[in-house]
């Protein structure tokens, strides 16, 4: 059975690697257009793609019915809509007019939209190789959030 938005049980996870790739971009493009953005979204950038490789990395190892748990519990819509949201904001990005400022407060709405809404929760009854993954994603969100949170209060002072 297909979740919300008719996206096969299979692709799920390449939606989840797709989102993290969005990050990615949009952190690549905060490091080359921002002032003072360089080296920070830099390493969050390639943070992103290790993230990307690891969902894109345990498909194989998975069988059907792990996929369809897995699909069971992503609200696909949101996650298209996140998407979207920040490929209009890698937009913005490029066009060199965001301070910052601007794009810590974004990378943070981003970071902290990601742990709260559980984008990468596991359950008891995931694969173990999928909880693994997802765990580390998990953890690495997280310590994205604080590492984002302190710079942006940096530049409250």
């Amino acid at each position: 059975m297909a979740p919300k938005d008719d996206v096969p049980d299979d692709d799920v996870l390449q939606l989840l690697a797709r989102h993290e790739r969005s990050l990615q971009s949009l952190y690549e493009a905060f490091s080359r257009h921002v002032e003072g953005g360089k080296g920070f979204f830099w390493v969050l950038a390639q943070e992103e793609a290790v993230h990307a490789r690891r969902l894109e990395g345990i498909r194989p190892r998975l069988d059907d019915a792990a996929l369809a748990l897995i699909a069971g519990k992503v609200d696909t819509k949101t996650v298209l809509n996140s998407i979207a949201y920040v490929e209009g904001m890698k937009g913005e990005a490029e066009l060199g007019s965001m301070s910052m400022k601007q794009s810590l407060a974004t990378a943070l709405d981003l970071e902290r939209s990601l742990v709260e809404n559980k984008l990468f929760a596991t359950a008891e009854n995931d694969a173990t190789d999928l909880r693994d993954v997802l765990h580390v994603i998990v953890r690495e969100s997280r310590l994205h959030l604080e590492k984002v949170e302190r710079a942006w209060l940096e530049t409250q002072e």
